[in-house]
């Protein structure tokens, strides 16, 4: 019994794998046509958008296997005009690797197509701090050990020092980056346009007064039955829970 149970097993795992290349050769042949239409025709046209929303749609179904193509799933969405589903794509790509610098760039003018801004602490550049305080750390390491190489060629006693010095500034930085990462707010998307409300119900005032768009990112500070107490930018307000998906 065992045998025929890791057998079904087996097969299942392969069905589905098999299924998961397929759309995704499916997606990447959709994109490569639209990619030569648009190339030919200059600009955007009917038939160009409609195979990169196809291409989406079935990078999207090959990404609930492999995380990893809703990279791709955004790019096809960005070349469509989709901004906000460009943005929801790379931010679930970036819920699982929150250090991809091509990512946040992509998602940087994902937002711009969208209209949306970005949270509170990823402002500067399009990043956000925890990457930069990566990159700092990555740098500072380097210079400590190009520094302690130096020493061991030199032997000068200041080359150590700073060696030593760079180390640590980098285990600092390091140590920010972990706990900006480990500390920060959960994160969430607004998959339907929405109204925020100064309360958790309807029949308090707009706020901010204009509809959240679809593709603004928010930060989830808590909830309350149905509805979500959420930051938008610097902005804090309620919307009902439904019209979020939280980015895990």
């Amino acid at each position: 019994m065992k045998k025929i149970f890791y057998i079904i097993l087996l097969s299942c795992v392969c069905f589905f794998a098999s299924a998961a290349e397929t759309a995704h050769a499916e997606a990447s042949a959709r994109f490569a046509e639209a990619m030569r239409l648009r190339a030919e025709s200059g600009e955007s046209s009917e038939v160009s958008d409609s195979l990169f929303t196809q291409a989406a749609d079935l990078f999207e179904s090959s990404a609930r296997e492999d995380w990893r193509f809703w990279f791709e799933a955004g790019n096809a969405r960005w070349w469509a005009g989709d901004g906000a589903g460009a943005v929801i794509a790379y931010r679930r790509y970036l819920a699982r690797d929150p250090f991809n610098p091509r990512v946040w760039h992509n998602l940087s003018r994902a937002r711009t197509l969208a209209g949306t801004i970005p949270p509170s602490g990823e402002r500067f550049l399009g990043w956000p701090w925890h990457l930069w305080l990566a990159s700092l750390a990555a740098l500072l390491l380097g210079s400590a050990a190009l520094l302690f190489a130096f020493f061991l060629f030199f032997r000068k006693r200041p080359l150590l020092r700073s060696s030593v010095a760079a180390g640590i500034f980098a285990l600092a930085a390091a140590l920010s980056c972990a706990g900006s990462v480990l500390l920060s707010r959960p994160q969430a998307v607004i998959l339907t346009e929405t109204q925020g409300r100064r309360g958790d119900s309807a029949v308090y005032a707009p706020l901010p007064a204009e509809p959240l768009k679809r593709g603004q990112e928010v930060r989830i500070l808590g909830s309350r039955d149905t509805w979500s107490r959420v930051v938008v930018g610097t902005v804090e307000c309620w919307v009902p829970t439904a019209s979020l998906e939280a980015i895990h």
